[in-house]
């Protein structure tokens, strides 16, 4: 029987695994999308009829999740009134590719060691990706990828995982989910993560970085020694890496310099706009330029319903389709794009998540929990100066698991086959299963 179990165990770790990998390898559309759509569909049926069983033999609160998928049909419906139906359907897929990962975890899910090996699986696949950065310095941008782009007179290339971009929000998200995991291999996966986006010239990887060691730290605050000697030993991989590699100390510089180091010893010529100027203008700006372009669609609706996707730019529609410039603002996007009504609901779904996890990890006092709600702080902190934190799946899959936790129930949430086998052997059932997420 406990090997009836322990097989039911790696099964749902694999499919977990599963669907997150296929999910997050969406780079692949540019390589074939119809190899990519026959890998994604299949998962995407696969987890649906997985998640139908376990919601009509396990208990859960998945009510945000069914209100976040509501109101992306609404947007599904403004835009075919104010684009096309084509727009429309194209927008709400982009909006909930990364939604089989809710459900994954749903169905995958019954005790906090389920939680421990999914956070792995964040990790180390994070990792994995992240090495498609600096591996493009020996062999050169890969054509699928992310078209590469120019900084202070260095090459930026993109990743497996998305454009720069998105794994510059992302970086500091799967920093401190890695560090709350046991294993020797934390800290050689830390430094994995980190050295691609800083010698990408990434401002927001750098500002993401450096606020996740504070938040490390606060995780950790009752146990500095722990903290401490996991940064250091990181920090000391990246000197070795920028000793070892020269062309990595003056990419460092470059990033440095925009975010205004003195640059007259350095010969670097920084063309892009100081850190603090676009930060100002992704809070003022740009959202009132992306508001604006609400008053030019006719429909009396509008301030309360929204644009529909067209609003959020190239990020959720062809360019064809676009309504309005990109807000590099998930709040302020959410607004334009399912109105007042609709996006006042969305973000009270994301602050209602923060508050629950801050409780849940006063309530439970471990690592994990408190590393949980410190990445999700950082997520909301994110989406104040990025737009695609919530759809782009390398962001969307942070979201979801924190959704997950946060309204997951504290009772174990035992799959049927589970079920089953407790009936037989509820006193062996009661020892083994343990009372997590």
């Amino acid at each position: 029987m406990k090997s009836s179990i322990a097989r039911i165990d790696r099964l749902n770790w694999a499919k977990f695994t599963i669907v997150f990998v296929v999910v997050n390898l969406h780079v692949l559309r540019n390589l074939s999308l119809g190899l990519y759509m026959a890998m994604y569909l299949p998962i995407v049926i696969m987890v649906t009829v997985d998640y139908i069983v376990h919601i009509r033999t396990a208990r859960g609160r998945h009510g945000a999740f069914y209100v976040w998928a509501a109101i992306a049909v609404l947007g599904f419906l403004v835009t075919s009134f104010v684009s096309a139906p084509a727009s429309a359907a194209y927008g709400l897929a982009r909006f909930l590719f990364a939604a089989p990962i809710y459900l994954a975890f749903a169905a995958y899910t019954r005790n906090r060691t389920d939680i421990e090996h999914h956070l792995q699986t964040f990790v180390l696949f994070f990792a994995a990706v992240s090495l498609s950065l600096p591996i493009q310095f020996l062999i050169g941008p890969i054509d699928w990828f992310v078209a590469s782009s120019e900084r202070a007179g260095f090459e930026r290339f993109g990743s497996l995982a998305g454009s720069l971009t998105a794994i510059g929000v992302s970086v500091g998200l799967y920093l401190i989910l890695a560090s709350t995991l046991p294993g020797k291999w934390t800290v050689p996966v830390m430094i994995i993560i980190a050295v691609g986006p800083i010698v990408s010239l990434n401002k927001a990887a750098v500002a993401n970085i450096a606020i996740a060691i504070v938040m490390i730290i606060w995780v950790y605050r009752r146990n500095l020694g722990k903290a401490a000697l996991a940064l250091s030993t990181a920090a000391l991989g990246m000197v070795a890496l920028v000793v070892i590699v020269p062309e990595f100390e003056q990419r460092i510089q470059a990033t440095l310099i925009s975010f205004g180091l003195d640059a007259s010893t350095s010969g670097i010529i920084n063309y892009d706009s100081a850190a603090d100027e676009s930060m100002i203008s992704r809070l003022t700006v740009l959202p009132m330029a992306n508001f604006e372009a609400l008053s030019d669609l006719t429909s009396p609706f509008v301030y309360l319903l929204g644009g529909g996707f067209g609003m959020a730019s190239t990020a959720l529609v062809p360019e064809k389709a676009v309504l309005a410039p990109m807000a590099h603002n998930q709040f302020a996007e959410l607004v334009t794009v399912f109105g007042f009504l609709g996006g006042g609901v969305l973000i009270v779904v994301m602050l209602s998540i923060m508050f629950r996890l801050w409780s849940k990890a006063r309530a439970d006092g471990t690592v994990l929990f408190y590393g949980v709600a410190a990445t999700y702080a950082v997520f909301l902190f994110n989406s104040l100066f990025a737009n695609g934190t919530v759809y782009q799946p390398s962001g969307a899959s942070i979201f979801f698991l924190c959704m997950y936790l946060a309204y997951a129930k504290p009772e174990t949430e035992e799959s049927r086959v589970t079920r089953m086998v407790s009936r037989r052997s509820r006193s062996f059932s009661k020892g083994a299963l343990t009372h997590g997420c």
